[in-house]
């Protein structure tokens, strides 16, 4: 079903369509995402916009349609694709990131709205994933920062749906110490983000374009 999921009109009719002709569904992969890979300075305010219309409020829309029904049979299973991006920013990517931040604090606010439900969320956290949203990018230290394949995170996606409890998933592993970084001084995190080459990757993704 073609869908444009930065506008609510658009996703609940698209949503209504579904549940006419396949009925509700019990399990939604909310799954949205655009980059503009520009600096803030660069960024067009129509850019920033679409970004957080697309990469936020998208989730908010799909959720909004299609939670209702879930709850209503008190059951199903939301999952959130977030960003290894959503617990630190880097340069080249301030619209996106701040649209992972939100989805965290959506996800997490929506899984104590519902605790008191059989209704589960997750969220995943994948670092960087070889498809063409960013093309070209590659982590400096490869060997400690594999790049994912679309097919290992589908299974994890797959893997979290059968276990029917709500879960946080970050992939590659090593990402599971990304929040530990904000305990230290802000000059340290910032030479750690330096050294990896984090705020270069996407002058890679810029000249693939």
């Amino acid at each position: 079903y073609q869908c444009d999921v930065s506008t609510f009109d658009a996703v609940s009719r698209v949503a209504a369509t579904i549940a006419s002709e396949v009925g509700s569904p019990t399990m939604v992969i909310n799954c949205v995402g655009i980059v503009n890979g520009k600096t803030l300075i660069d960024l067009t305010p129509e850019e920033v916009q679409r970004s957080i219309n697309c990469n936020l409020a998208g989730h908010f829309w799909i959720a909004k349609c299609f939670l209702p029904e879930m709850l209503a049979r008190n059951r199903g299973h939301l999952i959130t694709i977030s960003s290894t991006l959503g617990m630190k920013g880097v340069s080249q990517l301030t619209d996106y990131t701040a649209t992972k931040f939100g989805l965290i604090g959506m996800h997490e606010s929506l899984r104590q709205e519902l605790s008191k439900t059989n209704v589960r969320t997750s969220c995943i956290y994948p670092g960087l994933v070889n498809t063409a949203l960013f093309s070209g990018v590659q982590y400096r230290l490869s060997q400690l920062f594999p790049v994912l394949e679309s097919q290992d995170v589908a299974r994890t996606i797959v893997s979290v749906l059968e276990s029917n409890r709500s879960q946080d998933v970050v992939l590659p592993f090593i990402f599971n110490f990304m929040p530990l970084m904000r305990a230290f001084p802000i000059e340290i995190t910032d030479l750690a983000t330096t050294l990896l080459g984090a705020n270069e990757n996407m002058k890679q993704h810029r000249k693939q374009r």
